[in-house]
Protein backbone atom coordinates (compact mmCIF):
# COMPACT_ATOMS: atom_id res chain seq x y z
CA UNK A 1 0.00 0.00 0.00
CA UNK A 2 1.08 3.58 -0.63
CA UNK A 3 2.29 5.20 2.64
CA UNK A 4 -0.24 7.64 4.10
CA UNK A 5 0.28 11.07 5.63
CA UNK A 6 0.85 9.71 9.11
CA UNK A 7 3.72 7.56 7.83
CA UNK A 8 5.52 10.56 6.29
CA UNK A 9 4.99 12.71 9.39
CA UNK A 10 6.35 9.91 11.54
CA UNK A 11 9.47 9.49 9.41
CA UNK A 12 10.20 13.24 9.44
CA UNK A 13 9.80 13.55 13.20
CA UNK A 14 11.81 10.40 13.79
CA UNK A 15 14.64 11.69 11.58
CA UNK A 16 14.92 15.22 12.97
CA UNK A 17 13.35 15.20 16.44
CA UNK A 18 14.59 12.00 18.08
CA UNK A 19 15.62 13.13 21.61
CA UNK A 20 17.54 9.90 22.16
CA UNK A 21 20.09 11.05 19.58
CA UNK A 22 20.95 14.53 20.87
CA UNK A 23 19.91 14.83 24.53
CA UNK A 24 21.97 13.07 27.17
CA UNK A 25 20.26 14.29 30.33
CA UNK A 26 17.28 12.06 31.14
CA UNK A 27 15.14 14.79 32.76
CA UNK A 28 15.56 17.12 29.77
CA UNK A 29 14.89 14.30 27.32
CA UNK A 30 11.67 13.45 29.15
CA UNK A 31 10.49 17.07 28.95
CA UNK A 32 11.24 17.23 25.22
CA UNK A 33 9.43 13.94 24.57
CA UNK A 34 6.37 15.14 26.50
CA UNK A 35 6.31 18.36 24.48
CA UNK A 36 6.60 16.47 21.19
CA UNK A 37 3.88 14.00 22.16
CA UNK A 38 1.56 16.87 23.10
CA UNK A 39 1.62 17.88 19.43
CA UNK A 40 1.82 14.41 17.90
CA UNK A 41 -1.36 13.26 19.63
CA UNK A 42 -3.41 15.42 17.24
CA UNK A 43 -2.26 13.28 14.29
CA UNK A 44 -2.56 10.01 16.21
CA UNK A 45 1.19 9.60 16.64
CA UNK A 46 3.30 8.85 19.69
CA UNK A 47 7.04 9.11 20.34
CA UNK A 48 8.32 6.15 22.36
CA UNK A 49 11.30 6.15 24.74
CA UNK A 50 13.45 4.38 22.14
CA UNK A 51 12.92 7.24 19.67
CA UNK A 52 10.52 5.32 17.42
CA UNK A 53 7.35 7.00 16.23
CA UNK A 54 4.26 4.85 16.59
CA UNK A 55 0.98 5.39 14.76
CA UNK A 56 -1.30 5.09 17.74
CA UNK A 57 -4.66 5.02 15.94
CA UNK A 58 -6.08 1.53 16.33
CA UNK A 59 -8.21 -0.50 13.94
CA UNK A 60 -10.13 -3.73 14.59
CA UNK A 61 -9.52 -6.44 12.00
CA UNK A 62 -11.31 -9.26 13.84
CA UNK A 63 -14.09 -9.29 16.37
CA UNK A 64 -11.70 -10.33 19.13
CA UNK A 65 -8.42 -8.70 18.07
CA UNK A 66 -7.25 -5.10 17.91
CA UNK A 67 -4.08 -4.20 16.03
CA UNK A 68 -1.84 -1.15 15.94
CA UNK A 69 0.56 -0.02 13.24
CA UNK A 70 3.98 1.55 13.61
CA UNK A 71 6.57 2.80 11.16
CA UNK A 72 9.00 0.04 12.05
CA UNK A 73 6.40 -2.54 10.93
CA UNK A 74 6.61 -4.20 14.33
CA UNK A 75 3.03 -5.46 14.88
CA UNK A 76 1.30 -4.84 18.17
CA UNK A 77 -2.02 -6.25 19.18
CA UNK A 78 -4.47 -6.46 22.04
CA UNK A 79 -6.42 -9.65 22.51
CA UNK A 80 -9.78 -9.57 24.25
CA UNK A 81 -12.45 -12.17 24.96
CA UNK A 82 -15.96 -10.84 24.21
CA UNK A 83 -18.91 -12.48 25.91
CA UNK A 84 -20.41 -12.95 22.46
CA UNK A 85 -19.76 -16.17 20.53
CA UNK A 86 -19.14 -14.92 16.99
CA UNK A 87 -15.48 -14.23 16.18
CA UNK A 88 -14.68 -14.58 12.47
CA UNK A 89 -16.88 -11.72 11.28
CA UNK A 90 -16.30 -10.31 7.80
CA UNK A 91 -16.78 -6.58 7.45
CA UNK A 92 -19.16 -5.12 4.87
CA UNK A 93 -17.90 -1.77 3.62
CA UNK A 94 -21.37 -0.68 2.50
CA UNK A 95 -23.30 -1.51 5.68
CA UNK A 96 -24.69 1.06 8.10
CA UNK A 97 -26.32 -0.25 11.28
CA UNK A 98 -28.78 1.95 13.18
CA UNK A 99 -29.24 1.90 16.96
CA UNK A 100 -32.40 3.56 18.26
CA UNK A 101 -35.46 2.96 20.46
CA UNK A 102 -38.26 0.85 18.99
CA UNK A 103 -41.18 3.20 19.46
CA UNK A 104 -43.67 4.69 17.01
CA UNK A 105 -42.07 8.13 16.43
CA UNK A 106 -38.61 6.59 16.00
CA UNK A 107 -39.94 3.85 13.73
CA UNK A 108 -41.38 6.46 11.38
CA UNK A 109 -38.19 8.53 11.45
CA UNK A 110 -36.16 5.44 10.59
CA UNK A 111 -38.38 4.18 7.77
CA UNK A 112 -39.26 7.52 6.16
CA UNK A 113 -36.05 9.51 6.64
CA UNK A 114 -32.96 7.77 8.00
CA UNK A 115 -33.08 4.58 5.93
CA UNK A 116 -33.71 6.36 2.57
CA UNK A 117 -30.96 8.89 3.35
CA UNK A 118 -28.44 6.18 4.18
CA UNK A 119 -29.34 4.20 1.06
CA UNK A 120 -29.03 7.33 -1.10
CA UNK A 121 -25.42 7.56 0.13
CA UNK A 122 -24.71 4.07 -1.21
CA UNK A 123 -25.05 2.10 2.03
CA UNK A 124 -27.27 -0.76 3.03
CA UNK A 125 -29.21 0.31 6.11
CA UNK A 126 -30.32 -2.10 8.83
CA UNK A 127 -31.82 -1.87 12.28
CA UNK A 128 -32.15 -4.72 14.78
CA UNK A 129 -35.80 -5.32 13.86
CA UNK A 130 -34.71 -5.87 10.24
CA UNK A 131 -32.82 -9.00 11.31
CA UNK A 132 -34.57 -12.35 11.06
CA UNK A 133 -32.51 -15.30 12.26
CA UNK A 134 -32.52 -17.97 14.97
CA UNK A 135 -29.51 -16.23 16.54
CA UNK A 136 -30.21 -14.47 19.87
CA UNK A 137 -30.92 -10.81 19.19
CA UNK A 138 -27.96 -9.42 21.14
CA UNK A 139 -25.60 -11.79 19.32
CA UNK A 140 -27.08 -10.58 16.01
CA UNK A 141 -26.51 -6.97 17.06
CA UNK A 142 -22.89 -7.77 17.98
CA UNK A 143 -22.33 -9.39 14.57
CA UNK A 144 -23.86 -6.50 12.65
CA UNK A 145 -21.98 -3.84 14.61
CA UNK A 146 -18.74 -5.67 13.78
CA UNK A 147 -19.79 -6.04 10.14
CA UNK A 148 -20.70 -2.41 9.66
CA UNK A 149 -18.68 0.39 8.14
CA UNK A 150 -20.50 2.98 10.24
CA UNK A 151 -23.09 3.12 13.02
CA UNK A 152 -25.89 5.63 13.63
CA UNK A 153 -27.04 5.90 17.25
CA UNK A 154 -30.08 7.89 18.39
CA UNK A 155 -29.59 8.46 22.13
CA UNK A 156 -32.81 10.42 22.61
CA UNK A 157 -34.31 9.47 25.97
CA UNK A 158 -31.07 7.82 27.12
CA UNK A 159 -32.29 4.38 26.08
CA UNK A 160 -29.99 1.92 27.91
CA UNK A 161 -29.93 -0.56 25.02
CA UNK A 162 -28.73 2.12 22.62
CA UNK A 163 -25.93 3.18 24.97
CA UNK A 164 -24.86 -0.43 25.56
CA UNK A 165 -24.72 -1.11 21.82
CA UNK A 166 -22.94 2.17 21.12
CA UNK A 167 -20.32 1.15 23.69
CA UNK A 168 -19.77 -2.06 21.73
CA UNK A 169 -19.35 -0.05 18.53
CA UNK A 170 -16.78 2.26 20.11
CA UNK A 171 -14.89 -0.70 21.57
CA UNK A 172 -14.52 -2.43 18.21
CA UNK A 173 -13.55 0.83 16.51
CA UNK A 174 -16.61 1.60 14.44
CA UNK A 175 -17.35 5.28 13.73
CA UNK A 176 -20.64 6.30 15.33
CA UNK A 177 -22.89 9.11 14.11
CA UNK A 178 -24.62 10.19 17.31
CA UNK A 179 -27.99 11.95 17.05
CA UNK A 180 -30.40 13.21 19.70
CA UNK A 181 -33.42 15.46 20.21
CA UNK A 182 -32.09 16.76 23.53
CA UNK A 183 -28.49 17.61 24.39
CA UNK A 184 -29.32 16.71 28.00
CA UNK A 185 -29.39 13.10 26.81
CA UNK A 186 -25.66 13.29 26.06
CA UNK A 187 -23.85 12.14 29.24
CA UNK A 188 -20.43 13.45 30.21
CA UNK A 189 -18.56 10.40 28.89
CA UNK A 190 -20.13 10.80 25.44
CA UNK A 191 -19.98 14.61 25.22
CA UNK A 192 -16.44 14.42 23.82
CA UNK A 193 -17.85 12.95 20.60
CA UNK A 194 -19.57 15.07 17.98
CA UNK A 195 -23.34 14.69 17.86
CA UNK A 196 -26.22 16.10 15.82
CA UNK A 197 -29.11 17.75 17.66
CA UNK A 198 -32.44 17.58 15.83
CA UNK A 199 -36.01 18.69 16.48
CA UNK A 200 -38.89 16.23 16.16
CA UNK A 201 -40.65 17.93 13.27
CA UNK A 202 -40.45 18.01 9.48
CA UNK A 203 -37.76 20.69 9.31
CA UNK A 204 -35.78 19.00 12.07
CA UNK A 205 -35.91 15.65 10.29
CA UNK A 206 -34.76 17.21 7.03
CA UNK A 207 -31.84 18.92 8.75
CA UNK A 208 -30.96 15.65 10.46
CA UNK A 209 -30.92 13.82 7.13
CA UNK A 210 -28.57 16.42 5.66
CA UNK A 211 -26.23 16.01 8.63
CA UNK A 212 -26.32 12.22 8.39
CA UNK A 213 -25.56 12.36 4.68
CA UNK A 214 -22.63 14.68 5.32
CA UNK A 215 -21.27 12.37 8.04
CA UNK A 216 -21.58 9.32 5.78
CA UNK A 217 -19.79 11.10 2.94
CA UNK A 218 -16.98 11.96 5.35
CA UNK A 219 -16.78 8.30 6.35
CA UNK A 220 -16.51 7.26 2.71
CA UNK A 221 -13.85 9.87 1.88
CA UNK A 222 -11.86 8.90 4.96
CA UNK A 223 -11.76 5.21 4.04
Amino acid sequence: DKPDGQYHIAKIVQAFCDPTQWIDKESVRKQVMNALNAGLVYVNLQLNKDGKIVISQRRVTHADKEETRDVTTEPREMTVAPVFRARDIKSEQDLCFVLMPFRAPFNRLYKEKIKPTVEACGFKCLRADDLFSPTPILEDIWIHICKSKVIIADVTGRNPNVFYEMGIAHTVGRPVVIITQDKADIPFDVAQFRYFLYSDDANGWDTLCNNIASALRSTISGS
